[in-house]
């Protein structure tokens, strides 16, 4: 943390990314300061990317559209409660993934009709990647946080 508040880079030494002529000297790291000041939110999260699978079954429900891709997708995040300490972090995620392969399944396809029949967790772990994180930063800390209303 600098004299003014405001958090600074950890580097411990000057370090270079082989390959992209970029490189860090420890002068620089020491003086690198973040424009404002930032905060955590009282939330972990599960981050979801399908996986071939999951590709394979949405170009199968429209046929005559342009495939998708993982290219075309992008992560979605889940935000959990931020109390959680296990050692096996599947267990935080198969509390919730029937409800997120459907929130993944209705993104592509609103008929429930069109969807797998198996939503079990092996099925879900062939389908999608997910990664759990403990702490979610507030990049924009100046937009208040808000929730969807229902209709």
């Amino acid at each position: 943390m600098a004299a003014t508040g405001i958090p600074t880079a950890p580097m411990t030494g000057s370090r270079g990314c082989s390959g992209d002529g970029f490189a860090l000297s420890l002068h620089a790291a020491k003086t690198l300061q973040m424009e404002k000041e930032i905060s955590t939110i009282n939330r972990a999260y599960i981050s979801i990317l399908p996986k071939q699978p999951f590709y394979d079954w949405a170009n199968s429900i429209f046929k005559d559209s342009t495939p998708l891709t993982a290219a075309d997708m992008e992560a979605m995040a889940f935000a959990i409660h931020d109390d959680f300490a296990v050692k096996d972090l599947s267990t935080v995620v198969k509390r919730h993934a029937p409800f997120i392969f459907e929130m993944e399944l209705f993104g592509v396809c609103t008929d429930p009709d069109q969807w797998p029949q198996d939503r079990s967790w092996q099925r879900f772990t062939e389908w999608f990647s997910y990664h759990v994180g403990s702490m979610v930063w507030d990049l924009v800390p100046e937009l208040p946080l808000a929730h969807d209303e229902e209709p």
